[in-house]
């Protein structure tokens, strides 16, 4: 029997080296650095996911993408990149009521939480109960529109070129803290009046690519496609994001004095007055909804700068409630919203299962006085 040239030996060894190498590099990166609770692990199945899962879109910035779930493999998002388990019906049947949901993060949520946002709460509870309300609807659909970052001026230009077209019947507009957010992300010369900066902040957001999510079963080759390609995520936190860079600037900028900046030149009061116009014009009601907020939580300079900027938009909305005829503000009473409410390590604007209880309630209270109306001037027209 003819034995192994040293040299063929030698490969052989090479290769089992190698490879035992690879095991042992990979599970150190399983057992320490993706280890449950660390970013990279939530970071990992983020993009394995594709969560945040955002698709470029002509007009409208960014979208969410379609058909994304989550990280136990359930639909969450539906081809329009709305956050619906189910496709929905167009045009919409007359037996079914639609509420469109528009906001930001605190819309949207999180695919990976195990307990539902405040939209499918409210779709729950209006289920058994919408006949008695208004007889001619059999069906509730809440479909939750909203996406992670959007301003007024996303609000709008998604509204406007995709929303409107699904027929809402109301149209919930959850907002301010990311207009918030903008007022004070100054620097200096950045802050634009109409926001225009500040559209671009998610723009180096990268979408996994099919590739991507197959090299990335291996938690080592994942590691190092994090920090090459997705390295933006890794700057999620407030001192190392120039985003959340909270000063108010020169003397010009609406937060250098407490005075609230003239609705006419306010881009958010304006952008939202335009989409209560719009649904206006298709028949539907708009229910105006302020953001809530823990300052307390918030390292300085937030608990100072943010949450003045965020009461100037909650009063905008309230304002724009009482000049549009359609549109209803709802009051969420901010003192059931303590401390334990949001969500720990946060921002303190995410709530919990017990805030998103809470939010379904007081906006639920206020959606059924609406259908009450409409149902009564339904059926006594003037």
């Amino acid at each position: 029997m003819a034995s192994k040239s040293p040299s063929g030996l030698s490969f052989v060894n090479v290769s089992i080296a190698v490879l035992l190498t690879a095991v042992l590099v990979e599970a150190v990166f399983r057992l320490v650095v993706f280890k449950e609770g660390t970013m990279y692990q939530n970071l990992h199945h983020g993009l394995i996911n594709g969560t945040p899962g955002y698709a470029s879109a002509p007009f409208l910035n960014y979208v969410n993408n379609p058909k994304l779930r989550n990280d136990r493999g359930e639909y969450q998002v539906n081809t329009m990149g709305i956050r619906y388990p189910n496709e929905i019906e167009i045009p919409k049947p007359d037996s079914t009521l639609r509420i469109l949901f528009l906001g930001g993060s605190t819309t949207f949520g999180d695919v990976d939480d195990d307990y539902p946002m405040f939209s499918a709460i409210i779709e729950d509870s209006l289920a058994g109960k919408i006949r008695s309300i208004d007889p001619r609807f059999n069906k509730v659909e809440c479909l939750n529109a909203g996406a992670h970052g959007l301003t007024s001026a996303e609000l709008l230009t998604h509204y406007q070129f995709r929303h409107q077209y699904v027929e809402p019947d109301l149209v919930v507009v959850h907002a301010g803290a990311n207009d918030a957010f903008c007022y004070c992300d100054v620097n200096g010369a950045t802050y634009q009046p109409d926001y225009h900066n500040c559209r671009r902040v998610f723009r180096d957001i990268t979408v996994a690519t099919d590739v991507d999510k197959a090299l990335m079963h291996s938690r080592a080759v994942a590691f190092v496609l994090i920090h090459l390609k997705f390295s933006e995520y890794l700057e999620t936190t407030f001192e190392h994001n120039p985003f959340f860079s909270f000063r108010p600037g020169e003397p010009w900028h609406p937060l250098a004095n407490d005075s609230l900046r003239s609705a006419k030149y306010n881009a958010f009061h304006n952008n939202i007055s335009a989409i209560v116009k719009l649904a206006s014009m298709r028949e539907a009601d708009v229910l105006l909804v302020p953001e809530v907020i823990d300052s307390t939580f918030m390292p300085e300079p937030f608990n100072e700068v943010l949450p003045r900027s965020l009461r100037m938009h909650c009063g905008f909305l309230e304002s724009i409630a009482a000049l549009e005829p359609n549109a209803t503000y709802c009051h969420l009473s901010t003192e059931l919203f303590t401390k334990d409410v949001f969500i720990t390590n946060d921002d303190g604007l995410h709530v919990s299962a017990k805030g998103e209880e809470l939010k379904a309630q007081m906006m639920e209270a206020a959606i059924v006085e609406i259908l009450r109306s409409r149902n009564e001037k339904a059926t006594h027209p003037l």
